[in-house]
């Protein structure tokens, strides 16, 4: 007759954590290298395992829940993500105000005259407000 012998904790590996302040989280743990399935805690994981508790970034398991603990689950460190956006062009390096050069905030770009501003009769466009150009006296 073959002895019962629980499986190693190598064939386990954390892929995902539900914790709760109340101990009724989850975990997504793949088995011998197959797709993670969710598992609650007090449910059966695997041959000879329970899941035992959730943390932030573990899973606890041990032969049943009043059992002292067989294994710890890590989830695995990743490279932090850099968030870190450039300023817009035209913005000064402390995201201060744009500065205001000929008549054109800095972060507008220079555009065509809309239609709305030729002369009725198809002439030179009129002057915008703030772009210089004649005026009248």
């Amino acid at each position: 007759m073959r002895q019962w012998r629980p499986r190693r904790p190598a064939a386990f590996a954390l892929a995902g954590v539900v914790a709760d302040p109340s101990s009724q989280g989850a975990a997504l743990i793949a088995i011998d290298g197959k797709p993670p399935r969710p598992f609650r805690v007090g449910s059966r994981v695997g041959d000879g395992y329970v899941l035992q508790s959730v943390g932030l970034r573990s899973a606890t398991l041990g032969a049943r829940m009043d059992a002292p603990a067989a294994f710890t689950l890590q989830l695995p460190v990743k490279a932090p993500i850099n968030v870190s956006v450039p300023p817009p062009i035209g913005m000064a390096p402390a995201m201060q105000a744009p500065v205001n050069v000929g008549g054109l905030p800095a972060t507008m770009p220079a555009m065509a005259p809309a239609a709305s501003a030729l002369q009725p009769d198809g002439g030179a466009p009129m002057p915008q407000p703030g772009q210089g150009g004649a005026t009248a006296q």
